[in-house]
C-alpha cells in the first residue's frame, strides 16, 4: 500500500526519499530438449536431485556420452549493477561433466565431478563469475558416464545471486536433469 503524500516536507531540507527494489530470485534454464514437468512416475530420483524447481530427462548408452547444449543461468538485478557474481555448482555422481567451451578447457573449470564430502556428495564444479561467463562456460557440456556403469545418474545445478542488488536474502533456484545411462553388452575377445 502506498502512503498519502505529506506535502508540507516538499521544499524542506528534512526530506529523505528511499527507493529499494526486492532482490529478484535467479533462474537456471535447462535445455527445452530435455525440459520436463517433473521426475517420471515410479522413477527413484538419487536424493540430491529430488529438491529441484526445473526437471530435465535424457537418456544414453553406457561407454558413450552425451552433449548438453543450452545450459544458462540469469538473474534480472544483473541488468540493475552489470559485472556482479552469482555462484554455480554443477555436479554428477556416477561420472564426469566436461565443459567444451575453449575459455574454458584449463583446469580447474574443465571436469565437474570432485571428491565426496564426509556426507557423500560431490562438490562439483563451482563458478562464482558473471552471468555472461558462466553461460559461456555452461554452453557446451559433455556428460561421460563412468566407465561400464548404468543406471540414474543426474546432473543437478545450483544457482545463487549472493544478494548482490535489492533488498532482502539471497534467493537460489536449482535443476536436475536425469540421465538414463542403458547398459549395452560388453564384447569379450
Amino acid at each position: 500500500s502506498i502512503a498519502p503524500l505529506d506535502t508540507s516536507l516538499i521544499g524542506s531540507p528534512n526530506l529523505l526519499a528511499i527507493v529499494s527494489a526486492e532482490n529478484a530470485k535467479p533462474a537456471i534454464t535447462v535445455p527445452k530438449m530435455l525440459q520436463i514437468d517433473g521426475p517420471p512416475a515410479n522413477t527413484t530420483v538419487p536424493s540430491r536431485g529430488l529438491f529441484a524447481q526445473r526437471w530435465g530427462s535424457a537418456q544414453l548408452s553406457e561407454d558413450s556420452s552425451l552433449l548438453i547444449e543450452g545450459l544458462s543461468v540469469s538473474d534480472i538485478d544483473v541488468e540493475l549493477q552489470p559485472g556482479v557474481h552469482v555462484l554455480v555448482n554443477i555436479s554428477v555422481e556416477h561420472g564426469t561433466l566436461e565443459i567444451l567451451h575453449e575459455n574454458f578447457a584449463a583446469e580447474p573449470y574443465k571436469v565437474a565431478r570432485g571428491p565426496k564430502s564426509p556426507e557423500g556428495q560431490y562438490f562439483g564444479l563451482w563458478f562464482n563469475d558473471t552471468v555472461g561467463n558462466i553461460n559461456d562456460a555452461l554452453s557446451k557440456v559433455r556428460y561421460h558416464p563412468d566407465t561400464n556403469w548404468n543406471g540414474l545418474d543426474c546432473v543437478v545445478m545450483e544457482l545463487s545471486d549472493r544478494q548482490n542488488v535489492g533488498m532482502g536474502n539471497a534467493k537460489f533456484d536449482n535443476a536436475t536433469i536425469l540421465l538414463e545411462v542403458l547398459p549395452v553388452d560388453d564384447v569379450f575377445t
